[in-house]
């Protein structure tokens, strides 16, 4: 009796197991539905004259803040020391260290990714090189950059085998960057880059264009993974398409075709403004793209950087 009694208990626990995790999935697709609805309800106020072409552009993306609970071992943050497991070395440029951006623990997101474009589990770690601040408002922003200068890593392992990683001795103190916890939120949104590939292929009416023009944002943050990131110059689609082919001849139509081609296979894989964050050594928005087939293959080492600023 006590052994039926006790199968009886796991068998209850099981489906009480199963139905707090169906419940729980329902109430992530109710939030999420109710979410994209809000924004389809402010986007269709106005008086589209092809009102399809616009809602079809909407994306989900998601978007990160300042957090004030200081983070744990493996958790996602910008800034501070990198939580690393013990094989993986400091990346460097010229024998220089790199600066430590930030990481992402990817399992943070899986409720978030509605797309399911990144993977399920991991932690991103996003490293660049910068020059010595030499300017009024720090380093130079560029919409190319040499991929030597740059590096993303990526573990999947036990968490339990990383560790906080000191920063090198020969880190200047302006790239020891500050740690900054960060949370996450799932948004619904239209790209703001009329330069983006999503707004170009829309092909909106002069009415409709000009009606887009006039409810863009106005804001240059850009913080936020997935989705379309605002610009703060031309679509970051562009320059991410020209450094991974690098190439800069804007000008030579055979090189526009493929730079076109490869302008919708990118997704934004971290993207955030300096300013009132990193000021110390420059106020660019940065932008670490991947086209998807790379993203899929978890090939993190073809992810290209660039930065915009004014």
């Amino acid at each position: 009796m006590k052994l039926l009694q006790h199968y009886s208990l796991i068998l209850v626990l099981i489906i009480f197991s199963a139905c707090s995790e169906t419940n729980s999935v329902d109430m992530n697709n109710k939030t999420d539905n109710s979410t994209r609805q809000k924004f389809l309800a402010q986007i269709k106020q106005y008086n589209w004259n092809e009102p399809d072409k616009v809602f079809d552009m909407i994306e989900p993306a998601i978007s990160f803040e300042a957090y004030s609970i200081k983070p744990s071992i493996g958790s996602s943050k910008l800034g501070g020391q990198p939580d690393l497991p013990k094989e993986f070395k400091w990346p460097t440029f010229h024998n220089q260290p790199m600066l430590f951006f930030g990481q992402i623990n990817l399992s943070e997101l899986n409720n978030l990714d509605k797309e399911g474009l990144l993977p399920k589990k991991g932690i991103l770690y996003y490293f660049t090189y910068f020059d010595t601040p030499e300017i009024k408002n720090g380093t130079k922003d560029t919409s190319q950059e040499d991929n030597k200068k740059y590096k993303v890593l990526f573990f999947e392992g036990d968490i339990s085998k990383i560790t906080l990683r000191a920063f090198p001795e020969n880190l200047i103190s302006h790239f020891r960057l500050i740690e900054i916890p960060i949370r996450f939120h799932l948004v619904y949104r239209l790209p703001q880059a009329i330069e983006s590939w999503k707004y170009e292929n829309a092909k909106l009416n002069k009415k409709d264009a000009a009606l887009f023009d006039s409810i863009r944002e106005t804001t240059d943050n850009c913080d936020m993974i997935l989705g379309t990131p605002n610009p703060i110059q031309y679509g970051v689609d562009y320059d991410w398409a020209f450094t991974y082919l690098n190439n800069a001849d804007y000008n030579n139509p055979e090189v526009k075709i493929q730079v076109d081609k490869l302008r919708p296979e990118f997704i934004n894989l971290f993207s955030f403004s300096m300013i009132g964050k990193f000021d110390k050594i420059g106020i660019p928005n940065c932008y670490f793209g991947i086209l998807k087939k790379d993203l899929i293959e978890k090939k993190f080492d073809k992810v290209v950087f660039i930065s915009q600023g004014t």
